[in-house]
């Protein structure tokens, strides 16, 4: 028996809005706002509080504290261009001053300003003493500077340090007895600054290659010469002259090495040599 199909509902046409009711706001609400914020301010203070209780205090107990005051400057250096007051002065730390108040990266780098310094090491040692290490720069040759327009140099000599920085001798200081390199315009020379040629560059490291070279008895490193740009010119003992490329000076060094055997197993005597060209190197002897 079929059951009997039900009548579709009746479409409402009618739109029911229904609104929301609003819950009601808690009434502590605004005390629980005001709580928080007060809880927050306090913990601020207290924080503020404590800081400045910290900072008195370290003050007190450290930086006023007598037993921090600096009592002895122990200062050591490499080399004896740097006079002790020299130093001091850079560093511009006195006794009686608080150790603990030493600002170290600052007093280091002070004294790293000067010309003839190379590195600084800056320590504490408790209670009242301060310790400086200077590393001097070493002079390995003594440069010549030229003027390009002739005058007379106030200064008219230099060292340099094996990475190229320049070296002021001391008034009336004897000089040593160093190799010279000339050819260098007076213009690209500052005291305490690194000469940026490389030409001076390859003599630099050209006197430090021929340390450990046969080659070094055969020539008069009295004098090295840049004046031409991309070359080095050196003389021998017996007045040749040998021409270098900047570039790959170990190379050249080697063939030079072979020359000179090669010309001492024949009783000649190099006259010139011309090491810039890979290969054909031109020779000559004296007759």
């Amino acid at each position: 028996m079929k059951r009997p199909l039900r009548k579709p509902r009746k479409e409402r046409h009618v739109l029911h809005l229904a609104a929301k009711k609003q819950r009601p706001r808690d009434p502590l609400f605004w005390q629980k706002i005001g709580l928080g914020f007060a809880s927050f301010s306090l913990c601020g203070f207290l924080l503020a509080g404590l800081a400045f209780a910290t900072q008195s205090a370290y003050r007190h107990l450290v930086l006023e504290n007598p037993n921090f005051a600096i009592a002895r400057i122990e200062i050591e250096t490499s080399g004896s261009t740097l006079a002790r007051q020299d130093i001091l002065h850079a560093a511009a730390v006195l006794p009686g001053q608080s150790l603990m108040a030493v600002d170290l990266d600052a007093t280091r780098a002070r004294i790293e300003a000067l010309p003839a310094v190379a590195s600084v090491r800056v320590e504490r040692r408790l209670p009242s003493t301060l310790c400086i290490r200077v590393e001097e720069r070493q002079p390995v040759a003594r440069l010549l500077p030229t003027s390009r327009a002739g005058a007379r140099l106030a200064q008219s000599i230099y060292y340099l340090d094996t990475n190229g920085f320049v070296i002021k001798p001391k008034p009336g200081e004897q000089l040593k007895p160093l190799p010279v390199i000339t050819g260098v315009a007076s213009d690209s020379v500052v005291e305490g600054a690194r000469i940026e040629i490389p030409e001076v560059d390859s003599a630099l490291r050209f006197l430090g290659l021929s340390e450990y070279s046969i080659i070094r008895a055969e020539l008069d490193l009295n004098r090295i010469s840049v004046e031409q740009k991309g070359y080095l010119v050196v003389w021998t003992r017996n007045r040749g002259s040998i021409r270098f490329r900047t570039d790959h000076l170990s190379e050249q060094i080697q063939r030079l090495e072979v020359i000179l055997a090669d010309a001492k197993n024949r009783r000649l005597v190099v006259r010139s040599v011309d090491l810039s060209p890979e290969r054909n190197v031109p020779v000559t002897y004296f007759q």
